[in-house]
C-alpha cells in the first residue's frame, strides 16, 4: 500500500513539474511574440511589433565591424552560431568580416555539434543547425572547405541534415561532389533523393554545376529512372533534359 501511494505521489509530482515547465515556456513565447488573441484582435500590438522589426532592421543595416577586431572577439561571434537566438547580429557581423572569419568558421565546421538541431522534430523555415549558418558564411570565400565539410555528413543519422547536404552538394556541383552525390541519389529516403535532385536543378539554373560533375552523376540519374517504386523518378528525366 505504501509503495502504491509513493508511486502515485511520484507521478503527480512529475506531472506538476511538466505543467510548470510548459507554463513557463508558453509565457516566455507570448512575451516575445504575443499571444494569438493579441495578433488577431489588438492592432496596437501588431503596430508595435512592426515598429520593433523596422528598428531592428535599421540597426542591422547600420552594423560596422572594427578593422582591428581581435581573434578572441571573432571566436566569440562564431561560438554564438551554435546558439539558436541571435539577438546581437553575430551572423551579420561575421558576414561583414568576410575572409577574416574563414579560419574560425573552418574550425567550427569540424565541430560535431555543428549538425545538432536546435529544435529536433520541429518544422522551421529558417536554418535549424549551426552547420547551415557556417556553410552559408563560408561559401563565398572558401567553397572548397564547404565541399569537404559537407561530405562528412552524407551518412549522418538525422535525415534533416542529410537532405541539406544533398541539396548543397548538388547545387555546388563540382568534381569533389560526384561521389557523395551518387550516394545521396541512391539514398533509401526519397526526400533525400528529392533534395539532392533539387540541388542539381538549382545548380543548372545558376550555372554552378561543372560539366565534369554532370557527367559524373549521370549514372545516378539513370538508376533513378529504373526504380521500381518510381518514388522520385519524375525529377530525373527533367534533369537529364536540362543537362
Amino acid at each position: 500500500m505504501l509503495y502504491l501511494f509513493s508511486a502515485i505521489l511520484a507521478v503527480v509530482i512529475i506531472a506538476l513539474i511538466l505543467f510548470l515547465v510548459w507554463k513557463k515556456r508558453r509565457a516566455r513565447t507570448q512575451d516575445q511574440f504575443g499571444g494569438f488573441q493579441e495578433w488577431v484582435k489588438n492592432p496596437d500590438f501588431k503596430k508595435s511589433y512592426g515598429m520593433f522589426i523596422e528598428d531592428r532592421e535599421q540597426a542591422r543595416q547600420a552594423l560596422k565591424v572594427p578593422a582591428n577586431i581581435s581573434p578572441a572577439e571573432i571566436q566569440k561571434m562564431v561560438n554564438q552560431l551554435f546558439v539558436e537566438e541571435d539577438f546581437h547580429f553575430n551572423y551579420d557581423k561575421l558576414e561583414l568580416l568576410g575572409p577574416k572569419a574563414v579560419p574560425f568558421l573552418t574550425k567550427a565546421l569540424q565541430n560535431p555539434k555543428a549538425a545538432k538541431r536546435f529544435n529536433p522534430g520541429a518544422f522551421k523555415f529558417t536554418p535549424d543547425t549551426p552547420l547551415q549558418r557556417i556553410c552559408k558564411l563560408l561559401e563565398p570565400h572558401a567553397p572548397e572547405v564547404v565541399l569537404r565539410g559537407l561530405s562528412r555528413y552524407v551518412d549522418h543519422s538525422d535525415n534533416y541534415v542529410v537532405k541539406f547536404v544533398g541539396g548543397e552538394l548538388g547545387r555546388l556541383g563540382q568534381l569533389e561532389c560526384i561521389s557523395p552525390v551518387l550516394v545521396l541519389l541512391n539514398h533509401e529516403d526519397d526526400y533525400v533523393r528529392s533534395h539532392t535532385m533539387n540541388g542539381i536543378s538549382i545548380g543548372l539554373r545558376d550555372n554552378s554545376c561543372s560539366a565534369e560533375f554532370l557527367q559524373g552523376v549521370y549514372p545516378g540519374l539513370i538508376k533513378l529512372l529504373k526504380r521500381d517504386d518510381k518514388s522520385m523518378s519524375g525529377n530525373a528525366p527533367q534533369l537529364m533534359l536540362k543537362r
